[in-house]
C-alpha cells in the first residue's frame, strides 16, 4: 500500500517467479516457473483462478483489450479474458522467453528464441 507504506498482502507460487506482474480491472497477472498462469486480485492477493501450461512461463503478460496474452516454454501463446476463460492457444513451434508485443492492432507478435514471430 503506497499510502500506508506497509504492504498489503503477499502471495507464494509452488515455484519462482521470474516475469513481471500487471494488473488489469483490479486484477494482476503473471506467470510462474510452476507452469501456472496466476489471475489475483489487486486489493486483497485472493486467488481469482489459474491456468496450468505445459511448461515454464517466464514471459511478462501483455495486456489489450481485456485480454491477457502470454507465452510459454510449451512453445505456446495464450490468450484469456479476466474470468480466466481461455480465448485461444498458438504453437508457435519455438521457446517464449520474453513478453509479446502489439506492433499493430491488427495483429500480435511475440518474441521467441527462434526470432520474431507472428499471427
Amino acid at each position: 500500500d503506497t499510502v500506508a507504506k506497509k504492504e498489503r498482502w503477499i502471495y507464494t507460487s509452488a515455484d519462482r517467479i521470474v516475469s513481471s506482474p500487471v494488473a488489469d480491472q483490479n486484477i494482476v497477472y503473471f506467470g510462474s516457473y510452476d507452469f501456472h498462469v496466476y489471475a489475483l486480485n489487486v486489493i486483497d492477493g485472493t486467488e481469482k483462478w489459474k491456468y496450468k501450461t505445459n511448461a515454464l512461463i517466464k514471459s511478462s503478460p501483455l495486456m489489450y483489450n481485456g485480454i491477457a496474452y502470454f507465452g510459454s516454454h510449451d512453445k505456446n501463446m495464450y490468450a484469456f479474458d479476466s474470468t480466466g476463460v481461455l480465448h485461444w492457444k498458438h504453437n508457435i513451434d519455438g521457446l517464449i522467453e520474453s513478453s509479446p508485443i502489439v506492433w499493430d492492432l491488427q495483429k500480435t507478435y511475440y518474441p521467441s528464441i527462434s526470432g520474431m514471430s507472428q499471427f
